[in-house]
């Protein structure tokens, strides 16, 4: 209240009774209605799709690769043998409206306001960009901990690990890991 009497000199130095202009009304009330409207709506419209500052953030490319993991639990060990790995997208594009619809993305919550342009189908490689190339005792040790896994050996668990990541313009590098895939 302070700061609005000695702020408002004007308005308080008139007399009690006297006319406020149409004006200095509409004037006052537009700037208020304004001011609040842009601190509730302003935040939507500018994370929302109509914001001039969004723009879409493709894919640009993406890697993938499966691992073998093969735990010995008698000797405490673990061993890794990379099986896969591919950075080579064969064709990056936006799915059409129709297929939106027809994988169910328009029903999903995390999807269903997402525009079709947004999502992007991505075709890797079949075909590893290495050779796995495991020799000598690595290999002989890998088949064996192989057969002892297929045999039913309670001391060697096995994991298949997938990894998956996929650069952007404007964003940090992503990586999803989804290991730990028991292989049964």
């Amino acid at each position: 209240m302070f700061f609005f009497k000695n702020g408002n000199k004007a308005f308080f130095e008139r007399k009690l009774g006297t006319r406020i202009s149409r004006f200095e009304k509409c004037l006052c009330g537009c700037f208020c209605l304004g001011t609040i409207l842009f601190f509730l709506v302003g935040p939507f419209f500018m994370f929302s799709n109509l914001s001039v500052i969004a723009d879409q953030n493709l894919v640009i490319d993406a890697q993938m690769e499966f691992t073998l993991k093969l735990h010995d639990l008698a000797l405490e060990e673990t061993y890794e043998f990379p099986i896969f790995l591919t950075d080579s997208p064969v064709s990056m594009r936006s799915i059409s409206e129709r297929d939106y619809e027809k994988r169910g993305y328009n029903l999903l919550p995390e999807t269903k306001f997402f525009d079709p342009e947004q999502i992007q189908f991505i075709k890797m490689k079949n075909s590893s960009d290495t050779e796995w190339s495991v020799s000598g005792g690595y290999k002989e040790k890998f088949k064996d901990l192989l057969e002892d896994a297929a045999a039913g050996d309670s001391n060697i668990i096995a994991e298949m690990d997938f990894m998956f990541s996929f650069d952007r313009n404007v964003s940090l590098y992503c990586i999803y890991d989804y290991s730990s895939l028991k292989l049964l």
